[in-house]
């Protein structure tokens, strides 16, 4: 059992903490087992910070996708640097009470880039 489905132990971890950085990660990709997971993980780690006296909460969400049609909708690529970093500069700040996009410079289209990726790696385009 994960610390962040044990309650009891994870109340104790964060005793005396200000501050949770939540980037945890289902086991599966599965939708039911990653939604029972992040669930039980999410309230878990709510429910021990706030009897913690945690003031802040930082989590970190990203999506995975199983579909084989890529739309051409617009997005900003960002590195892996940026992800990482972006929890710490919104732990070390104040509260938003609202939600942070981390998004590179750059424009592209999805689909444009899937097919580039797959001609790269010798994938259909």
């Amino acid at each position: 059992m994960s610390r962040c489905h044990d309650r009891g132990g994870l109340a104790e971890s964060l005793r005396g903490v200000d501050v949770v950085v939540d980037v945890t990660d289902a086991p599966s990709r599965g939708r039911t087992a990653s939604l029972e997971f992040f669930g039980t993980a999410t309230g878990s780690l709510l429910e021990a910070a706030a009897s913690a006296g945690a003031a802040h909460h930082v989590v970190l969400s990203a999506t995975y996708g199983e579909s084989v049609h890529v739309a051409p909708v617009l997005m900003r690529p960002v590195s892996t640097d940026d992800v990482a970093a972006a929890p710490a500069h919104v732990a070390v700040g104040g509260p938003l009470f609202g939600v942070l996009e981390v998004a590179g410079p750059e424009e592209y289209h999805l689909d444009e880039l899937t097919a580039k990726l797959l001609a790269a790696r010798g994938g259909p385009a």
